[in-house]
């Protein structure tokens, strides 16, 4: 958080991105809150992440339920599914935003 703040106070942006699972999202909505902005962690997003799965990444959601401030769908959205998705599913998406803002 150290390392967070002080990117902040320099005027740095930072993006924070996590697995769609309740102990990430916990920790995104702690690291959102300190001034992060949430990179592809939207409700939309987790939509179109849980579209894309195959049964071979479909992992159930398990744990306690949080609020996600930043986006309040998303947690109903979550609830909905019942499914946790992984970074590893939305690799071939993150990489393509890294592209875009290498430009």
């Amino acid at each position: 958080m150290r390392l967070l703040h002080g990117l902040l106070a320099s005027g740095k942006p930072v993006r924070h991105q996590r697995d769609f699972d309740w102990p990430a999202v916990a920790t995104a909505g702690r690291i959102i809150a300190a001034g992060a902005t949430g990179w592809r962690m939207s409700a939309s997003d987790y939509e179109y992440a849980v579209s894309r799965l195959d049964a071979d990444h479909a992992v159930a959601l398990s744990g306690k339920a949080v609020r996600t401030s930043w986006d309040p769908a998303l947690a109903s959205a979550r609830l909905a599914h019942g499914l946790a998705v992984l970074e590893e599913s939305v690799l071939p998406d993150l990489l393509a935003d890294l592209k875009l803002m290498a430009k």
